[in-house]
């Protein structure tokens, strides 16, 4: 193991032991974070990637994390992701950062119990994030309402288990980005038939920015989700104002014509 490879998180304070709690809660934050972070630097959807404990120290509790299973470089995720906590505890965003990104990074650096604290150190970068920090990162990551706003992608996740209800929402455009949705009961049924089918779907209501990002940090969905179907009439007469297809030929016969063109091409 080359520790210029790793990541150390060490959880508290010196001379106090964590709370098992505390672990599972960083374990389960930092790990969305740095995998939203990974997909950023790929651009891949859907990555396959281990973040494995490779050493720990008792005391404060301190955790030695390598990157394991990936084409990234490990050197490349985790300076960038030190440089950018530290960023943030310093009210500074990432220009390229996005909303997952950061959406990651916020429920990171939420999730900080009162009390103690979290310390990531790579190579020599070290970042603390304490109640100060958390505090006035709050402060500075104002979301800016837009209304009736539009996003159109799917709906992945549904959580009834507190009001108002909540769902994962993934954008149609690549890169897809996720963003967390709210909405009252009433919009339950048409958001599970969304869920069910997998259809692409325009949702309406009010998004909220953060300084960066093209996408809404979060969004209240304030409609009943709409299926969104492609218009095959415009699409038809898309085709043939360009003339794509000869006169007096529809589309099935002008492509077999081709695909027969083809075989009987040497």
């Amino acid at each position: 193991m080359l520790e210029n490879e790793t990541l150390r998180v060490r959880i508290g304070t010196e001379g106090k032991h964590a709370d098992l709690k505390e672990l599972h809660t960083v374990a389960v934050h930092l790990r969305e974070a740095l995998y939203a972070l990974a997909k950023e630097q790929t651009d891949e959807e859907k990555l396959s990637i281990r973040f494995e404990v490779v050493d720990a120290k008792i005391g404060s509790l301190e955790l030695t994390i390598l990157p394991q299973d990936t084409a990234i470089a490990p050197e490349h995720l985790l300076s960038e992701f030190v440089r950018d906590v530290q960023s943030l505890a310093q009210g500074q965003f990432r220009p390229t950062m996005r909303t997952t990104t950061l959406n990651g990074y916020k429920t990171l650096i939420k999730s900080v119990p009162k009390q103690t604290l979290y310390c990531f150190t790579y190579r020599e970068m070290q970042v603390t994030v304490d109640e100060q920090v958390k505090q006035q990162f709050q402060q500075v990551l104002k979301l800016s309402p837009s209304h009736n706003l539009e996003l159109i992608g799917t709906i992945e996740r549904v959580s009834v288990l507190r009001k108002p209800y909540g769902c994962a929402f993934y954008t149609k455009l690549e890169p897809r980005e996720r963003v967390e949705c709210s909405f009252e009961e009433h919009l339950l049924n048409s958001i599970a038939d969304a869920l069910k089918s997998r259809r692409l779907v325009r949702l309406r209501g009010t998004g909220y920015y953060a300084p960066i990002g093209l996408y809404p940090l979060r969004f209240e969905i304030k409609e009943p989700v709409v299926p969104v179907e492609p218009d095959y009439k415009l699409l038809r007469e898309a085709v043939r104002s360009y003339e794509i297809v000869p006169a007096g030929m529809s589309l099935e016969q002008y492509l077999d014509s081709l695909r027969k063109s083809d075989e009987e091409t040497p």
